[in-house]
């Protein structure tokens, strides 16, 4: 069930180029390898067309367990990863990215055929398999999974948010989000928290020509972002920090704080 959309650019505020990110965060879904085949259909842009259906399958080949998750690529869509020789067949591998990792045209990019089937029949994604014992996608938190996918001809970039146990035991997704803009690159988790509980206690605030972090310990990275998408400001940092800005404009800005795998993003007014 969805539990959030959000559309950076829907801020309310009469601006009317902004669009840039479209971010469906939803109650996380866990599905665990069985001999019942459970999905979930991804459809990342609403339009009412699946793009992605999410699997976990526990089967048998040559008398032998096994179990997989990945993702079926539906129609032309592609994910980041490289395709790999199994038997005479193929195997599609996804590259397990990292939140901030900008995902746009310098990536590689590999498509389901019916000639790249996964080693159980069917187009589509390999992300980890017991039977194979290999994959990127083995007991990670928090990691996404690249695609490019078209709406009206044209080409759109985005990212699936997922964690998984060990030996494909079970795959959980948790959001998954695109870049309005055809043809633009869209950060690996922007526009969402990627470890809510991580970043829970962060302030931005801006006060005496600064910009104020407060809540947070360790080095960590603050990008300040205006409503266009324009980089205004981007600085490594440790602890509670404030940070110059009596050169910029008044207005509202996105403040985006990244801590390893973990990100949040503030509005702040700057007045």
């Amino acid at each position: 069930m969805k539990r959030n959309l959000l559309s950076i650019l829907a801020l309310g505020l009469g601006f009317t180029s902004m669009a840039q990110y479209n971010i469906t965060d939803i109650t996380d879904i866990t599905l665990t390898t069985s001999t019942t085949r459970e999905v979930l259909a991804i459809d990342i842009d609403g339009d009412g067309t699946n793009d992605f259906t999410a699997f976990a399958l526990d089967t048998t080949v040559s008398t032998a367990s096994a179990k997989a998750i990945g993702l079926d690529i539906l129609g032309t869509n592609k994910v980041v990863g490289a395709v790999s020789t199994f038997g005479t067949g193929e195997i599609l591998n996804a590259d397990a990215l990292n939140a901030g990792v900008s995902i746009d045209n310098s990536l590689s990019f590999v498509n389901g055929s019916s000639s790249s089937n996964l080693f159980f029949g069917g187009s589509g994604l390999y992300i980890y398999s017991g039977f194979l014992n290999d994959g990127n996608f083995n007991a990670v938190t928090d990691k996404f999974i690249g695609v490019e996918f078209m709406i009206s001809g044209a080409t759109h970039y985005g990212w699936i948010q997922v964690s998984t146990t060990a030996d494909a035991g079970s795959l959980t997704i948790k959001a998954y989000g695109y870049n309005q803009t055809a043809g633009t690159a869209i950060t690996a988790g922007a526009g969402v928290s990627v470890n809510e509980n991580e970043l829970a206690n962060v302030k931005a605030f801006y006060a005496n020509n600064q910009l104020n972090i407060n809540g947070i310990e360790g080095n960590f990275n603050v990008s300040v972002i205006d409503l266009l998408g324009k980089s205004i400001s981007n600085e490594n940092v440790n602890g509670n920090t404030s940070i110059n800005l009596n050169t910029i404009n008044n207005g509202i800005y996105l403040v985006k704080i990244t801590k390893g795998n973990a990100i949040v993003t503030k509005k702040v007014y700057i007045k």
